[in-house]
């Protein structure tokens, strides 16, 4: 399920929307559940592969994703101390016979750094 857009309450209090609230519970639980004493290393890079998600927003998926492994505690937070890059991919798989077409969400993730360039080199193409 792609992030949901914050919502406002009559008291100003600002919250996301029930269907994505309930999406993620249940992705931090079966991440919990998946990887017990897990921590993907820091920092990392992320790959996300959407299996039958074809008309959805890429963005909005990853934000959920790297929600939820901040939530589950397999990431410390998902700043670029801890995530140096995130990946979205559409996938197709096909419906095998007798069996409800396949919809998920397949996350790889591995060691990365911080990319260091020099000022110098790159000056000419910023725009400050």
């Amino acid at each position: 399920m792609g992030k949901g857009r914050p919502r406002f309450s009559p008291s100003g209090r600002v919250y996301t929307g029930d269907k994505y609230g309930k999406w993620k519970r249940e992705a931090v639980s079966h991440l919990r559940t998946q990887y017990i004493d897990v921590r993907l290393p820091a920092p990392c890079e992320i790959s996300c592969y959407f299996v039958n998600f074809l008309s959805s927003d890429s963005d909005n998926l990853i934000g959920s994703v790297l929600d939820a492994l901040v939530q589950a505690e397999l990431i410390q937070n998902d700043s670029s101390s801890f995530v140096t890059g995130v990946r979205g991919y559409f996938t197709s798989v096909r419906k095998p016979k007798g069996k409800d077409r396949p919809i998920g969400i397949l996350i790889s993730a591995k060691p990365s750094s911080v990319t260091v360039w020099d000022y110098e080199a790159i000056a000419p193409y910023l725009y400050i």
